[in-house]
């Protein structure tokens, strides 16, 4: 025979089992609908700063005539930075090489000027050595540029090439490139929102997929000992672009 205490135990049992069903469906979340955009915001500026190379390339019979050779010419270009007011630490040394000059080896397997049938393998003798000389300079006045290329070549650097052309400082132009990504994920997020019939919610997380600059600009590339006329360098402009991935969440 049940006690009457059982029975109430039981009826109490039989109460709380909906009421706790209800708590376990409300502990339940849902997981709200994500959208994923991704945005590119761009903008231009003027260059500042004129990245180019300027060296010399000296030949010698000897690997010391070709090293004193280029040494005295090098001393010349660096008078001429110098005095085109370009400072010491825009100004650094980007390649220093001695190579051999090998004689030609012309068919049928003869040295030039041999008559006698080379055997493989063979040792081509040295007949001069070579030696370039280079520098990186990073020049802040853009607008004198072409200036800069011809006296470097009327000083003896007979090998220029260049230029990049570069902001001093890019960190605002990045920020507005930034800021107009932003802009655009979220016109893009509420489009596809709108056009999914749903609520454009908060904004889940940004990450930056990258910034860059791009030059407008031509690249110039130079072998003179001299220049008659001004050389013409257009500048152009800079794209500053930053790419920007960006998470919302949709409600229904």
């Amino acid at each position: 025979m049940i006690s009457l205490r059982s029975a109430l135990w039981a009826l109490a049992a039989m109460i709380s089992l909906p009421v706790m069903a209800h708590d376990r469906a409300a502990q339940v979340k849902h997981e709200p609908t994500l959208l994923t955009v991704s945005a590119r915001g761009e903008v231009t500026r003027p260059p500042e700063i004129a990245v180019f190379r300027a060296g010399v390339v000296s030949k010698g019979s000897s690997a010391v005539e070709a090293m004193q050779a280029n040494a005295a010419e090098m001393a010349k270009v660096f008078a001429a930075l110098k005095e085109l007011g370009i400072a010491e630490k825009d100004i650094q040394t980007s390649n220093l090489s001695l190579t051999p000059v090998y004689a030609p080896l012309r068919p049928p397997g003869r040295f030039e000027g041999s008559t006698v049938p080379s055997i493989a393998p063979v040792l081509r003798p040295v007949i001069s050595y070579r030696v370039n000389n280079s520098v990186t300079v990073h020049h802040r006045k853009v607008e004198d540029f072409g200036k800069v290329i011809d006296a470097l070549g009327q000083a003896g650097a007979n090998d220029i090439s260049g230029p990049s052309f570069q902001l001093d400082d890019a960190e605002p132009a990045l920020d507005e490139a930034r800021s107009k990504a932003l802009e655009i994920a979220r016109k893009r997020a509420a489009f596809y929102a709108h056009s999914a019939g749903m609520t454009l919610g908060r904004m889940v997380s940004i990450s930056e997929g990258g910034t860059s600059e791009r030059s407008t600009g031509p690249m110039l590339s130079l072998v003179t000992n001299a220049t008659k006329t001004a050389s013409p360098v257009a500048a152009g402009e800079l794209s500053v672009i930053a790419n920007l991935t960006v998470v919302f969440e949709l409600a229904e």
